[in-house]
């Protein structure tokens, strides 16, 4: 046995490609809308060979690339159906930031062979029409975070490929543009290029909801996960957390170190205390001076927060108190009234170390959830104790 067989813990993950940013799966969830709108957008190119350029904008993590991908696979075996040829094409714009490497990627598509040196975009632009006046392709061209080659090179390419089909193909192939971007683009191109745009053909990504967040993380665990190694509260918390931005790849990238958290203890599921720690190796915003500025009542009642959440993603005040008793106990403080109580509370919530959120209990009651994200729970106490302990 090697080493590293000797030091590796029960496998919980079980396939690390499904949590890869770059992964599509086979199913976008709430993005039917999007998925929809682009159909409609593009299916006469394959019924009639009429060209279209549509805008996706949205912010990170909203899934505007996946569905570009899925979208050019899905429709590129509708119109074989069709009998017609479609091929596609995602080029990284922050990585080819000039118009003649994005070109070069192009051509790259129909000849993996072809030089990397010693074409102009024009000739290179003869390659491709030469191959999709041959097949009679719709070549469909994804410029992913297409707002960086616009800002360094201008909209000249954009220009070029959107008047490609009526000055070089004539109806014998299309090309089609699908810009990605986290801002609408067209006000970075001059007004010939933007013309080539219809002012419908622009879909609009928006945060997915906490709803939609837990939803796809629960997909990617099916994908990813052996069974029962990850349960709802833990998904819960984990759309919870990034649905402070609205983020998908937020929560699969938490999805994934927690994962690896937990196989590197050699337990056999993901727990909240996992997740927590996730976030703040990656995410964490807490600043310890904050702690240093808490008096040693707001403390203990955090510390009595921190030891309610051990193994919870969520407690309530009463559940909160009941521990404080306790810890006032071993750190020989008196307890505050619940009146003071709450007003710590409050507090601790004003200075971001903690989250709450004041939710219905019964037909007529309110309760207070509390929950802590920026921390590990557990690191959290013991750097607390330490500092009662001082």
């Amino acid at each position: 046995m090697g080493y590293f067989d000797s030091i590796q813990g029960r496998p919980i993950i079980r396939d690390h490609k499904a949590l890869s940013f770059t992964y599509v799966p086979k199913e976008l969830p709430h993005r039917d809308e999007q998925m929809k709108r682009m159909f409609s957008i593009f299916k006469s190119v394959a019924e009639s060979g009429v060209s279209q350029n549509v805008m996706l904008h949205g912010r990170v993590g909203t899934g505007k690339t996946a569905l570009a991908k899925r979208f050019s696979m899905e429709f590129k075996e509708w119109a074989a159906s069709k009998n017609a040829a479609v091929e596609f094409e995602v080029v990284n714009c922050r990585r080819r930031t000039s118009n003649a490497s994005v070109v070069l990627a192009l051509t790259n598509h129909f000849d993996k062979h072809f030089p990397d040196r010693g074409f102009s975009v024009p000739e290179m632009l003869d390659v491709i029409k030469k191959y999709l006046i041959r097949d009679h392709i719709h070549y469909l061209v994804i410029l992913d975070e297409a707002d960086v080659l616009l800002r360094k090179a201008g909209s000249d390419l954009i220009y070029i490929l959107t008047r490609f089909e009526e000055e070089e193909l004539r109806d014998q192939g299309s090309v089609n543009l699908i810009l990605v971007a986290q801002e609408n683009v067209m006000d970075l191109m001059d007004e010939a290029s933007r013309s080539t745009f219809k002012p419908s053909n622009v879909v609009t990504f928006e945060r997915y909801t906490e709803k939609a967040l837990y939803d796809i993380t629960e997909q990617r665990v099916d994908l990813a996960f052996h069974p029962r190694t990850v349960d709802h509260e833990v998904m819960e918390q984990m759309a919870a957390i990034a649905s402070e931005t609205g983020d998908a790849r937020r929560a699969i990238d938490l999805l994934e170190k927690s994962g690896q958290l937990a196989e590197e203890e050699g337990v056999e599921y993901v727990n909240v205390e996992h997740v927590r720690k996730a976030n703040a190796i990656a995410y964490s915003t807490l600043d310890t001076s904050k702690l240093d500025e808490l008096d040693r009542a707001k403390t203990v009642v955090l510390l009595s927060i921190c030891r309610a959440l051990r193994k919870a993603s969520v407690v309530t005040t009463g559940e909160v108190q009941k521990v404080y008793k306790v810890v006032c106990e071993e750190h020989d403080e008196k307890p505050r009234g619940t009146t003071q109580f709450w007003k710590y509370i409050q507090d601790l919530s004003a200075r971001g170390i903690i989250n709450t959120k004041r939710v219905k209990q019964g037909a007529e009651g309110l309760t207070t959830h509390i929950t802590l994200t920026e921390a590990s729970a557990e690191d959290l106490e013991a750097e607390l104790a330490r500092r009662l302990g001082r």
